[in-house]
Protein backbone atom coordinates (compact mmCIF):
# COMPACT_ATOMS: atom_id res chain seq x y z
CA UNK A 1 0.00 0.00 0.00
CA UNK A 2 1.21 3.12 -0.61
CA UNK A 3 0.61 6.29 1.26
CA UNK A 4 1.27 9.57 0.09
CA UNK A 5 2.43 12.46 3.05
CA UNK A 6 2.75 16.13 1.82
CA UNK A 7 5.68 17.99 4.00
CA UNK A 8 6.32 21.74 4.40
CA UNK A 9 9.67 22.85 6.09
CA UNK A 10 9.65 22.63 9.40
CA UNK A 11 11.44 25.60 10.62
CA UNK A 12 15.06 25.47 12.41
CA UNK A 13 13.40 28.20 15.13
CA UNK A 14 10.45 25.95 16.81
CA UNK A 15 10.64 24.13 20.36
CA UNK A 16 10.07 20.94 19.09
CA UNK A 17 13.20 21.16 16.31
CA UNK A 18 15.79 18.66 16.86
CA UNK A 19 17.96 19.92 14.76
CA UNK A 20 17.91 24.05 17.00
CA UNK A 21 18.31 21.21 20.27
CA UNK A 22 21.38 20.08 18.98
CA UNK A 23 22.87 23.24 18.02
CA UNK A 24 21.94 24.51 21.69
CA UNK A 25 23.66 21.90 23.12
CA UNK A 26 27.41 21.85 20.95
CA UNK A 27 27.05 25.50 21.92
CA UNK A 28 26.82 24.74 25.33
CA UNK A 29 29.89 21.91 24.96
CA UNK A 30 31.99 25.40 23.43
CA UNK A 31 30.88 27.16 26.01
CA UNK A 32 32.25 24.76 28.78
CA UNK A 33 35.44 23.08 26.78
CA UNK A 34 36.46 27.14 25.98
CA UNK A 35 35.89 28.25 29.62
CA UNK A 36 38.22 25.05 30.48
CA UNK A 37 40.73 26.11 28.53
CA UNK A 38 40.50 29.66 28.69
CA UNK A 39 39.66 30.63 32.15
CA UNK A 40 43.42 30.49 32.34
CA UNK A 41 43.21 34.20 30.96
CA UNK A 42 41.68 35.68 34.30
CA UNK A 43 43.19 32.82 36.60
CA UNK A 44 46.76 33.89 35.47
CA UNK A 45 46.71 36.88 36.73
CA UNK A 46 45.94 36.34 40.37
CA UNK A 47 48.05 33.07 40.15
CA UNK A 48 50.92 34.33 39.80
CA UNK A 49 53.19 36.81 41.88
CA UNK A 50 53.38 39.87 39.53
CA UNK A 51 55.89 41.64 42.23
CA UNK A 52 58.35 38.64 42.10
CA UNK A 53 58.66 38.79 38.45
CA UNK A 54 59.34 42.82 38.19
CA UNK A 55 62.15 42.26 40.71
CA UNK A 56 63.13 39.14 38.44
CA UNK A 57 62.94 41.27 35.66
CA UNK A 58 64.99 44.25 36.58
CA UNK A 59 67.38 42.07 38.07
CA UNK A 60 67.87 39.92 35.16
CA UNK A 61 71.18 40.22 33.01
CA UNK A 62 69.73 39.80 29.50
CA UNK A 63 69.08 42.81 27.34
CA UNK A 64 65.43 42.95 25.06
CA UNK A 65 66.27 44.98 22.10
CA UNK A 66 64.01 48.48 21.07
CA UNK A 67 62.20 48.00 24.44
CA UNK A 68 62.30 50.68 27.48
CA UNK A 69 64.16 50.22 30.31
CA UNK A 70 62.60 49.89 34.06
CA UNK A 71 63.88 53.36 34.61
CA UNK A 72 62.27 55.21 31.40
CA UNK A 73 58.38 53.35 32.82
CA UNK A 74 56.74 56.86 33.81
CA UNK A 75 55.07 56.59 37.10
CA UNK A 76 51.66 56.42 36.86
CA UNK A 77 48.69 58.82 38.57
CA UNK A 78 47.63 58.10 41.99
CA UNK A 79 44.09 57.57 40.41
CA UNK A 80 44.96 54.83 39.07
CA UNK A 81 45.21 51.04 41.11
CA UNK A 82 48.79 50.52 40.74
CA UNK A 83 51.50 50.24 43.58
CA UNK A 84 53.58 53.30 43.74
CA UNK A 85 56.34 54.14 46.09
CA UNK A 86 56.11 57.94 46.48
CA UNK A 87 59.14 59.75 44.72
CA UNK A 88 60.19 57.17 42.52
CA UNK A 89 60.81 56.34 39.31
CA UNK A 90 60.65 52.27 39.03
CA UNK A 91 58.50 49.35 37.77
CA UNK A 92 54.50 49.64 38.54
CA UNK A 93 53.09 46.70 39.73
CA UNK A 94 49.56 46.04 39.78
CA UNK A 95 49.38 42.32 42.01
CA UNK A 96 46.52 40.60 42.62
CA UNK A 97 48.51 38.24 45.13
CA UNK A 98 49.41 35.28 43.57
CA UNK A 99 52.00 33.10 44.98
CA UNK A 100 53.26 31.37 41.65
CA UNK A 101 56.23 31.98 40.29
CA UNK A 102 56.03 31.30 36.04
CA UNK A 103 57.64 33.87 34.15
CA UNK A 104 56.76 35.16 30.98
CA UNK A 105 58.16 32.13 29.09
CA UNK A 106 56.65 29.75 31.16
CA UNK A 107 53.34 31.85 31.14
CA UNK A 108 53.42 31.55 27.43
CA UNK A 109 54.33 27.84 26.68
CA UNK A 110 51.12 27.10 29.19
CA UNK A 111 49.24 29.43 27.76
CA UNK A 112 49.89 27.37 23.81
CA UNK A 113 50.33 23.77 25.53
CA UNK A 114 46.74 23.27 24.03
CA UNK A 115 47.47 24.44 20.85
CA UNK A 116 50.45 21.89 20.71
CA UNK A 117 48.29 18.72 21.41
CA UNK A 118 45.64 20.40 18.94
CA UNK A 119 47.73 19.59 16.04
CA UNK A 120 48.66 16.46 16.60
CA UNK A 121 45.06 14.86 16.32
CA UNK A 122 43.44 17.47 14.69
CA UNK A 123 44.08 15.98 11.29
CA UNK A 124 43.42 12.59 12.40
CA UNK A 125 40.27 13.96 13.96
CA UNK A 126 38.59 14.99 10.39
CA UNK A 127 39.18 11.92 8.53
CA UNK A 128 37.84 9.84 11.30
CA UNK A 129 34.35 12.41 11.64
CA UNK A 130 34.22 12.05 8.28
CA UNK A 131 34.09 8.10 8.72
CA UNK A 132 32.96 6.93 12.13
CA UNK A 133 30.90 8.66 14.88
CA UNK A 134 31.61 12.41 15.30
CA UNK A 135 29.00 12.18 18.57
CA UNK A 136 31.29 9.81 20.45
CA UNK A 137 34.31 11.81 19.45
CA UNK A 138 33.06 15.32 20.86
CA UNK A 139 32.10 12.92 24.27
CA UNK A 140 35.84 11.50 24.32
CA UNK A 141 37.17 15.27 23.66
CA UNK A 142 34.88 16.28 26.71
CA UNK A 143 36.11 13.43 29.07
CA UNK A 144 40.13 14.91 28.31
CA UNK A 145 38.65 18.21 28.70
CA UNK A 146 37.38 17.55 32.27
CA UNK A 147 39.91 15.50 33.29
CA UNK A 148 42.97 18.12 32.73
CA UNK A 149 40.67 21.08 34.20
CA UNK A 150 40.20 19.12 37.85
CA UNK A 151 43.74 17.88 37.50
CA UNK A 152 44.97 21.66 36.94
CA UNK A 153 45.18 23.12 39.89
CA UNK A 154 46.94 20.39 42.26
CA UNK A 155 49.55 20.46 39.25
CA UNK A 156 49.83 23.84 39.51
CA UNK A 157 50.70 24.02 43.22
CA UNK A 158 52.78 20.98 44.03
CA UNK A 159 54.65 20.24 40.71
CA UNK A 160 56.63 21.81 37.92
CA UNK A 161 55.82 24.19 35.21
CA UNK A 162 56.93 21.39 32.74
CA UNK A 163 54.63 19.50 34.14
CA UNK A 164 51.84 21.78 33.79
CA UNK A 165 52.43 22.31 30.15
CA UNK A 166 52.10 18.68 29.38
CA UNK A 167 49.01 18.99 30.90
CA UNK A 168 47.53 21.49 28.82
CA UNK A 169 49.10 19.60 25.81
CA UNK A 170 46.80 16.55 26.53
CA UNK A 171 44.30 18.79 27.15
CA UNK A 172 45.14 20.05 23.71
CA UNK A 173 44.25 16.76 22.36
CA UNK A 174 40.93 17.02 23.31
CA UNK A 175 40.21 20.27 21.21
CA UNK A 176 41.54 18.74 18.28
CA UNK A 177 39.27 16.03 18.49
CA UNK A 178 36.42 17.96 19.09
CA UNK A 179 36.35 20.88 16.41
CA UNK A 180 36.07 18.43 13.36
CA UNK A 181 33.49 15.74 14.92
CA UNK A 182 31.41 19.43 16.11
CA UNK A 183 31.69 20.54 11.96
CA UNK A 184 30.64 16.41 10.87
CA UNK A 185 27.72 17.01 13.65
CA UNK A 186 26.55 20.43 11.91
CA UNK A 187 26.86 18.86 8.19
CA UNK A 188 25.07 15.83 9.21
CA UNK A 189 22.07 17.89 10.56
CA UNK A 190 21.78 21.29 8.82
CA UNK A 191 20.96 22.18 5.36
CA UNK A 192 23.11 24.79 3.70
CA UNK A 193 20.90 27.46 3.64
CA UNK A 194 20.89 27.15 7.65
CA UNK A 195 24.41 27.05 8.18
CA UNK A 196 25.63 30.52 8.85
CA UNK A 197 22.54 31.12 11.42
CA UNK A 198 23.86 27.56 13.49
CA UNK A 199 27.28 28.71 12.97
CA UNK A 200 26.69 31.89 14.87
CA UNK A 201 24.87 29.95 17.35
CA UNK A 202 26.82 27.37 18.37
CA UNK A 203 29.72 29.40 18.42
CA UNK A 204 28.33 32.01 20.84
CA UNK A 205 29.84 29.60 23.30
CA UNK A 206 32.75 31.44 22.70
CA UNK A 207 30.95 34.78 23.91
CA UNK A 208 29.26 32.87 26.69
CA UNK A 209 32.75 31.71 28.17
CA UNK A 210 33.56 35.27 28.47
CA UNK A 211 30.56 36.54 29.64
CA UNK A 212 29.80 34.17 32.34
CA UNK A 213 33.06 32.86 32.64
CA UNK A 214 35.40 35.79 33.29
CA UNK A 215 33.42 37.63 36.04
CA UNK A 216 32.75 34.21 38.06
CA UNK A 217 36.39 33.47 37.63
CA UNK A 218 37.47 37.16 38.81
CA UNK A 219 35.05 37.02 41.84
CA UNK A 220 36.61 33.28 42.73
CA UNK A 221 39.73 34.90 42.99
CA UNK A 222 38.55 37.56 45.37
CA UNK A 223 37.21 34.66 47.64
CA UNK A 224 38.27 32.78 50.15
CA UNK A 225 38.09 29.90 47.46
CA UNK A 226 40.24 31.43 45.23
CA UNK A 227 41.16 30.60 41.64
CA UNK A 228 41.56 26.62 42.26
CA UNK A 229 37.00 27.03 42.66
CA UNK A 230 37.40 28.54 39.03
CA UNK A 231 38.73 24.86 37.75
CA UNK A 232 36.12 23.24 39.25
CA UNK A 233 33.37 24.46 38.94
CA UNK A 234 34.33 24.78 34.54
CA UNK A 235 35.01 20.83 35.04
CA UNK A 236 31.25 20.13 36.81
CA UNK A 237 29.65 21.87 33.98
CA UNK A 238 31.35 19.72 31.73
CA UNK A 239 29.77 16.38 33.38
CA UNK A 240 26.78 17.52 33.37
CA UNK A 241 26.69 18.34 29.50
CA UNK A 242 28.30 15.10 28.99
CA UNK A 243 25.39 13.03 30.84
CA UNK A 244 22.88 15.31 28.41
CA UNK A 245 24.83 14.46 25.19
CA UNK A 246 24.84 11.24 25.42
CA UNK A 247 21.35 10.48 26.56
CA UNK A 248 19.98 12.77 23.98
CA UNK A 249 22.43 13.08 20.61
CA UNK A 250 22.83 10.68 17.57
CA UNK A 251 24.86 11.43 14.58
CA UNK A 252 22.35 11.68 12.09
CA UNK A 253 18.49 12.70 12.27
CA UNK A 254 17.18 9.24 10.72
CA UNK A 255 18.63 7.42 14.19
CA UNK A 256 17.29 9.95 16.75
CA UNK A 257 14.35 8.71 18.57
CA UNK A 258 13.52 11.99 19.84
CA UNK A 259 12.99 13.95 16.77
CA UNK A 260 9.68 14.80 15.29
CA UNK A 261 8.27 12.77 12.03
CA UNK A 262 7.63 15.59 10.46
CA UNK A 263 11.72 17.27 10.88
CA UNK A 264 12.90 14.33 10.09
CA UNK A 265 11.14 13.83 6.68
CA UNK A 266 12.34 17.62 5.81
CA UNK A 267 15.72 16.91 6.78
CA UNK A 268 15.49 13.87 4.87
CA UNK A 269 14.89 15.91 1.79
CA UNK A 270 17.08 18.98 2.46
CA UNK A 271 20.21 17.71 3.88
CA UNK A 272 22.39 15.88 1.12
CA UNK A 273 24.56 13.02 2.39
CA UNK A 274 27.31 13.62 0.72
CA UNK A 275 29.12 11.30 2.47
CA UNK A 276 29.36 8.08 -0.24
CA UNK A 277 28.51 4.53 0.15
CA UNK A 278 32.01 3.10 -0.43
CA UNK A 279 33.85 1.81 2.58
CA UNK A 280 37.22 3.33 0.47
CA UNK A 281 37.04 6.29 -1.25
CA UNK A 282 39.61 8.36 -2.09
CA UNK A 283 40.32 11.84 -0.34
CA UNK A 284 41.06 14.59 -3.29
CA UNK A 285 44.06 15.58 -1.62
CA UNK A 286 45.38 17.67 -4.73
CA UNK A 287 42.26 19.22 -5.19
CA UNK A 288 42.41 20.76 -1.54
CA UNK A 289 45.65 21.92 -1.28
CA UNK A 290 45.30 23.58 -4.56
CA UNK A 291 41.59 25.25 -3.82
CA UNK A 292 41.84 28.57 -3.94
CA UNK A 293 38.76 29.61 -2.55
CA UNK A 294 39.83 26.66 0.80
CA UNK A 295 43.26 28.51 1.13
CA UNK A 296 41.82 31.96 1.38
CA UNK A 297 39.53 30.51 4.05
CA UNK A 298 43.32 29.24 5.74
CA UNK A 299 44.60 31.99 5.81
CA UNK A 300 41.76 34.22 7.61
CA UNK A 301 41.47 31.29 10.33
CA UNK A 302 45.64 31.97 10.94
CA UNK A 303 44.73 35.81 11.36
CA UNK A 304 41.61 35.42 12.62
CA UNK A 305 42.95 32.77 15.58
CA UNK A 306 45.54 35.51 16.71
CA UNK A 307 42.93 38.39 17.38
CA UNK A 308 40.85 35.21 18.80
CA UNK A 309 43.86 34.36 21.42
CA UNK A 310 44.45 38.27 22.34
CA UNK A 311 40.74 38.55 23.23
CA UNK A 312 40.29 35.48 24.99
CA UNK A 313 43.82 34.84 27.20
CA UNK A 314 45.75 38.61 26.89
CA UNK A 315 42.82 41.26 26.97
CA UNK A 316 42.44 41.05 31.03
CA UNK A 317 46.66 40.93 31.01
CA UNK A 318 46.46 43.90 29.82
CA UNK A 319 43.61 45.70 31.33
CA UNK A 320 45.94 44.52 34.03
CA UNK A 321 48.96 45.99 33.36
CA UNK A 322 48.01 49.29 31.47
CA UNK A 323 44.85 50.28 32.91
CA UNK A 324 45.75 49.14 36.56
CA UNK A 325 42.38 47.64 36.92
CA UNK A 326 41.37 45.75 40.34
CA UNK A 327 40.65 42.13 39.75
CA UNK A 328 36.88 42.34 40.12
CA UNK A 329 36.50 44.95 37.85
CA UNK A 330 38.85 43.13 35.03
CA UNK A 331 36.88 40.33 34.93
CA UNK A 332 33.79 42.67 34.31
CA UNK A 333 35.53 44.28 31.60
CA UNK A 334 37.11 41.30 30.10
CA UNK A 335 33.07 40.23 29.50
CA UNK A 336 31.91 43.15 27.88
CA UNK A 337 33.54 42.27 24.33
CA UNK A 338 32.20 39.32 24.69
CA UNK A 339 28.99 40.40 25.09
CA UNK A 340 29.20 42.09 22.31
CA UNK A 341 30.45 40.40 20.07
CA UNK A 342 27.64 38.05 20.61
CA UNK A 343 24.76 40.16 19.74
CA UNK A 344 26.88 41.55 16.84
CA UNK A 345 27.45 38.03 15.40
CA UNK A 346 23.55 36.72 16.06
CA UNK A 347 22.17 39.85 14.43
CA UNK A 348 24.67 40.33 11.45
CA UNK A 349 23.85 36.45 10.79
CA UNK A 350 20.20 37.00 10.57
CA UNK A 351 20.33 40.17 8.12
CA UNK A 352 22.84 37.76 6.05
CA UNK A 353 20.03 34.63 6.03
CA UNK A 354 17.02 37.33 5.21
CA UNK A 355 19.33 38.58 2.57
CA UNK A 356 20.26 35.69 1.05
CA UNK A 357 16.59 34.91 1.10
CA UNK A 358 15.34 37.29 -1.36
CA UNK A 359 18.04 36.86 -3.09
CA UNK A 360 19.88 40.61 -2.56
CA UNK A 361 23.08 38.50 -1.68
CA UNK A 362 24.75 35.29 -2.85
CA UNK A 363 26.05 33.10 -0.54
CA UNK A 364 29.45 33.75 -1.77
CA UNK A 365 29.03 37.62 -1.15
CA UNK A 366 27.48 37.37 2.26
CA UNK A 367 30.62 35.43 3.23
CA UNK A 368 32.91 38.28 1.23
CA UNK A 369 31.21 41.44 2.62
CA UNK A 370 30.94 39.62 6.42
CA UNK A 371 35.10 38.27 6.24
CA UNK A 372 35.60 42.21 4.60
CA UNK A 373 33.86 44.12 7.00
CA UNK A 374 34.90 42.23 9.97
CA UNK A 375 38.62 42.55 8.83
CA UNK A 376 38.61 46.75 8.78
CA UNK A 377 36.90 46.56 12.18
CA UNK A 378 39.70 44.64 13.71
CA UNK A 379 42.67 46.28 12.15
CA UNK A 380 41.76 49.91 12.95
CA UNK A 381 40.84 49.08 16.74
CA UNK A 382 43.88 46.90 16.97
CA UNK A 383 46.00 49.84 15.89
CA UNK A 384 43.74 52.43 17.82
CA UNK A 385 44.27 50.02 21.10
CA UNK A 386 47.90 50.73 20.86
CA UNK A 387 47.72 54.45 20.97
CA UNK A 388 44.57 55.50 22.92
CA UNK A 389 44.28 53.33 26.24
CA UNK A 390 44.59 55.35 29.40
CA UNK A 391 44.29 54.28 32.75
CA UNK A 392 42.20 57.52 34.00
CA UNK A 393 40.02 56.74 31.68
CA UNK A 394 39.59 52.92 31.28
CA UNK A 395 36.20 53.32 29.71
CA UNK A 396 37.68 54.49 26.50
CA UNK A 397 40.00 50.98 26.32
CA UNK A 398 37.16 48.73 26.94
CA UNK A 399 35.43 50.47 23.99
CA UNK A 400 38.22 49.87 21.41
CA UNK A 401 37.68 46.06 22.83
CA UNK A 402 34.35 45.29 22.55
CA UNK A 403 33.74 47.57 19.02
CA UNK A 404 36.72 44.98 17.83
CA UNK A 405 34.96 42.10 19.26
CA UNK A 406 32.14 42.97 16.74
CA UNK A 407 34.13 42.74 14.00
CA UNK A 408 34.92 38.88 15.26
CA UNK A 409 32.25 37.96 15.67
CA UNK A 410 30.43 39.29 11.91
CA UNK A 411 33.56 37.47 10.79
CA UNK A 412 32.17 34.08 11.84
CA UNK A 413 29.94 34.81 8.79
CA UNK A 414 33.23 34.87 6.66
CA UNK A 415 35.66 32.68 6.40
CA UNK A 416 33.95 29.93 9.10
CA UNK A 417 30.64 29.96 6.65
CA UNK A 418 32.61 29.49 3.80
CA UNK A 419 34.35 26.23 5.13
CA UNK A 420 31.38 24.70 5.97
CA UNK A 421 29.89 25.15 2.39
CA UNK A 422 33.21 24.22 -0.44
CA UNK A 423 32.96 20.36 0.73
CA UNK A 424 30.32 18.99 2.49
CA UNK A 425 31.46 15.62 1.93
CA UNK A 426 35.28 16.66 3.19
CA UNK A 427 33.91 18.35 6.10
CA UNK A 428 35.63 16.97 8.83
CA UNK A 429 39.29 16.82 6.50
CA UNK A 430 38.67 20.63 5.62
CA UNK A 431 38.04 21.81 8.92
CA UNK A 432 40.72 19.40 10.12
CA UNK A 433 43.28 21.69 8.05
CA UNK A 434 41.95 24.80 8.44
CA UNK A 435 41.91 24.00 12.07
CA UNK A 436 46.15 23.12 11.66
CA UNK A 437 46.93 26.49 10.76
CA UNK A 438 44.16 28.08 13.19
CA UNK A 439 45.83 26.34 16.22
CA UNK A 440 49.59 27.27 14.47
CA UNK A 441 48.04 31.08 14.61
CA UNK A 442 47.12 29.95 18.43
CA UNK A 443 51.03 29.09 18.96
CA UNK A 444 52.26 32.19 17.81
CA UNK A 445 50.27 34.59 19.50
CA UNK A 446 51.95 33.51 22.85
CA UNK A 447 55.24 33.39 21.45
CA UNK A 448 54.81 36.98 20.13
CA UNK A 449 53.34 38.11 23.03
CA UNK A 450 55.98 36.98 25.34
CA UNK A 451 58.77 38.03 23.15
CA UNK A 452 57.39 41.29 22.83
CA UNK A 453 56.02 42.09 26.61
CA UNK A 454 58.58 41.87 29.40
CA UNK A 455 56.97 44.93 31.25
CA UNK A 456 53.73 45.13 29.91
CA UNK A 457 54.01 49.02 28.92
CA UNK A 458 51.35 50.39 26.64
CA UNK A 459 54.65 50.21 23.83
CA UNK A 460 55.24 46.38 24.10
CA UNK A 461 51.75 46.02 23.63
CA UNK A 462 51.26 48.07 20.63
CA UNK A 463 53.97 46.32 18.51
CA UNK A 464 52.26 43.18 19.00
CA UNK A 465 48.89 44.57 18.13
CA UNK A 466 50.59 46.08 14.94
CA UNK A 467 51.52 42.88 14.04
CA UNK A 468 48.56 41.15 14.17
CA UNK A 469 46.45 43.96 12.68
CA UNK A 470 48.90 43.56 9.09
CA UNK A 471 48.32 39.51 9.58
CA UNK A 472 44.79 39.89 9.62
CA UNK A 473 44.74 42.60 6.69
CA UNK A 474 46.96 40.62 4.16
CA UNK A 475 44.33 37.93 4.77
CA UNK A 476 41.10 39.82 4.47
CA UNK A 477 42.18 41.29 1.40
CA UNK A 478 42.89 37.38 -0.42
CA UNK A 479 39.69 36.57 1.01
CA UNK A 480 37.69 39.24 -0.28
CA UNK A 481 39.00 38.59 -3.85
CA UNK A 482 39.29 34.88 -4.15
CA UNK A 483 36.45 33.35 -1.87
CA UNK A 484 33.21 31.20 -2.90
CA UNK A 485 30.87 29.69 -0.66
CA UNK A 486 29.64 26.83 -3.23
CA UNK A 487 30.32 23.48 -3.52
CA UNK A 488 33.30 22.66 -5.19
CA UNK A 489 33.18 20.49 -8.33
CA UNK A 490 36.08 18.22 -7.01
CA UNK A 491 33.50 17.75 -3.87
CA UNK A 492 31.17 15.64 -5.94
CA UNK A 493 30.29 12.11 -6.31
CA UNK A 494 29.67 9.91 -9.18
CA UNK A 495 27.80 7.53 -7.12
CA UNK A 496 25.05 9.97 -5.88
CA UNK A 497 21.39 11.01 -7.44
CA UNK A 498 21.64 13.44 -9.90
CA UNK A 499 18.90 15.37 -7.93
CA UNK A 500 21.54 15.48 -5.51
CA UNK A 501 23.91 16.67 -7.52
CA UNK A 502 21.62 19.73 -8.59
CA UNK A 503 21.41 20.63 -4.59
CA UNK A 504 24.62 20.00 -3.81
CA UNK A 505 25.80 22.40 -6.91
CA UNK A 506 22.97 24.88 -6.11
CA UNK A 507 24.34 25.20 -2.63
CA UNK A 508 22.30 27.92 -0.38
CA UNK A 509 20.26 29.08 -3.15
CA UNK A 510 18.60 26.37 -4.25
CA UNK A 511 17.78 25.24 -0.39
CA UNK A 512 16.45 28.53 0.21
CA UNK A 513 13.69 28.08 -3.09
CA UNK A 514 12.87 25.16 -1.26
CA UNK A 515 11.99 26.72 2.14
CA UNK A 516 9.18 28.41 0.89
CA UNK A 517 7.60 25.90 -1.30
CA UNK A 518 5.92 22.92 -0.22
CA UNK A 519 8.20 19.31 -0.45
CA UNK A 520 8.01 17.02 -2.94
CA UNK A 521 5.55 13.81 -1.91
CA UNK A 522 7.24 10.87 -0.01
CA UNK A 523 6.42 7.89 -0.66
CA UNK A 524 6.77 5.12 2.08
CA UNK A 525 5.13 1.72 1.36
CA UNK A 526 3.77 -0.97 3.99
Amino acid sequence: MDLAITEKPFPFFHPKSRRFHLVLLIMLMMFCAIWMRSNLAMTMTCMVNTTALAIQASNSSSSVKNLHNLTNIQQVPSSCHAQIEDGEQRTVINDYGGSIIWDAKAQSLIFSGNFYGSLLTILPAGYFADRTSPSNMMQIAMLIFITCTVAFPYLAMYSSYQIVVFSRVIMGLGEGIMAPAMNAMITNWLPNHEKATSAAIFTSGNQLSGIVGLPIAAAFCASQWKWPAVFYCASFLGIVWLIIWRLTVTNTPRKSSLITVKEKAYLEKVVVMNRPQMKNFKTPWRHIFTSVPFLSCVLCSFSGMMVMIIIQLYIPTFFKEVLFLKVVDNGFYSAAPYIVQFFAKLLWSLLMDKLKEKRLLSQTASCKLSQGLSTAIIVVFLVLLGYVPDCKNPYIAVLLVCVMGSGFGIGINGFYASILSLAPAYTGILSSIQMVIGFTGMIVTPQLVSYFRVYGTLEEWRIIFFIIAGSMLVSGIIFVIFAEAEIQSWAKFDNISEKSQHNLLNGAESLNDKAGKEQTVILIKK
